[in-house]
């Protein structure tokens, strides 16, 4: 990992990308591979994502420009989903306090419910 290398260090690529995938799970952007299914853990995914920054940080001179970009797109990628994550969890939280109680609806997984939620939001917006 030296800047001056024009190959790519392919133990930093597999840090990153691990990290990455990681932090993706922990959005929503995948299975978790314990559980088998869905599932949202923002204090993991936001875990992840500090330590990539981290990284970033503690090799800044050391890296090639291929190796730079990807965890710097990397880092934006994982920030940009995280705070849509946390907007969508808000939004949520506005729809439930709005409406009185009822029955959840039947869904067969998290993504699917956000789906829902999603399509919701944008329904109202959309009669807004």
């Amino acid at each position: 990992m030296t800047p001056n290398s024009t190959e790519p260090n392919i133990d930093f690529i597999n840090l990153v990308m691990m990290l990455g995938t990681s932090a993706m799970v922990s959005l929503g952007e995948g299975k978790n591979p314990i559980a088998g299914k869905v599932k949202i853990d923002l204090a993991k995914a936001r875990s992840a994502i500090n330590m990539l920054v981290s990284l970033r940080e503690k090799s800044t001179g050391n890296l090639n420009v291929a190796e730079g970009k990807l965890i710097t797109e990397m880092i934006q990628d994982l920030e940009k989903k995280y705070v849509e994550s946390m907007d969508l969890g808000d939004a949520v939280i506005k729809q439930l306090r709005k409406r009185p109680a009822q029955a959840p609806p039947k869904v067969k997984s998290a993504q699917d419910w956000v789906t829902m939620v999603r399509k919701k939001i944008e329904e109202q917006n959309e009669g807004s």
